[in-house]
């Protein structure tokens, strides 16, 4: 792990998922097993502007790391639907259904979120005990 260094700090958007490429680029191997193991709260506290140049950073980076045109594409799929979300999450409709058709241009694929692996569950329902 020290060849591939901790999560970019100077990102404020996207970092795990930048770390996880220079991860998977320098040789390890991610092991996924079927449970629950962390809650992730979605919100709208995304910034477009914020994710535009998050993504814009790492399709560079990705560049320099990796000669891979289908990992190129997977990642610009991806980059492009975060960007996307968080145009309709402003309500830039324009913005959204162009960067929309362009991660599907990049991906073509039946599904509206490129991201295999992820399985999103609802959070379990938890007794409060007084």
């Amino acid at each position: 792990m020290r060849e591939v260094g901790g999560a970019d700090c100077d990102l404020r958007r996207l970092e795990d998922y930048e770390w996880f490429i220079r991860i998977g680029l320098s040789g390890f191997e991610l092991k996924v097993q079927n449970l629950v193991a962390a809650g992730i709260e979605r919100g709208s506290n995304t910034n477009f502007a914020a994710v535009t140049v998050a993504a814009n950073a790492i399709r560079q980076r990705i560049r320099a790391l990796t000669t891979s045109k289908r990992l190129r594409r997977t990642a610009a799929a991806y980059l492009f639907y975060e960007q996307a979300a968080s145009a309709w999450r402003e309500g830039r409709f324009p913005a959204f259904g162009t960067l929309m058709m362009a991660s599907l241009a990049a991906q073509p694929r039946l599904t509206i979120i490129p991201m295999p692996g992820w399985h999103v569950h609802p959070a379990p329902k938890l007794a409060l005990l007084l």
